[in-house]
């Protein structure tokens, strides 16, 4: 019963922000992409901003990654390994979701 009233909403709310956080690693992805091949200019303040912000907010958890990952060339697979492991843990908490409520 408590279970159902405390810890199922809040694992579906770690859910729901691990969701978002594997949003702003594509969008972080893209952003660099485009920076990459010059369709972003980084001369605006929006797209210097935008950038910046994401970049605050995904580096950190890249950055144990790009110690164990090999380097690629140019080609940074850090963000697509964050993702796998994000997806990981939110198929658990999904899992762990359904057993509570059986």
């Amino acid at each position: 019963m408590l279970t159902d009233i405390i810890v199922v909403p809040f694992l579906q709310l770690i859910d729901v922000c691990l969701r978002m956080y594997r949003y702003a690693i594509t969008c972080y992805i893209i952003a660099s992409l485009c920076l990459f091949f010059g369709l972003l200019n980084m001369n605006s303040p929006l797209i210097y901003n935008g950038f910046g912000a994401l970049r605050q907010l995904i580096e950190p958890a890249l950055r144990p990654i790009r110690r164990v990952l090999p380097t690629f060339g140019f080609l940074d697979l850090s963000p697509l390994a964050l993702i796998l492991v994000l997806k990981f843990i939110s198929d658990v908490i999904f899992a762990m979701i359904l057993k509570l409520m059986r």
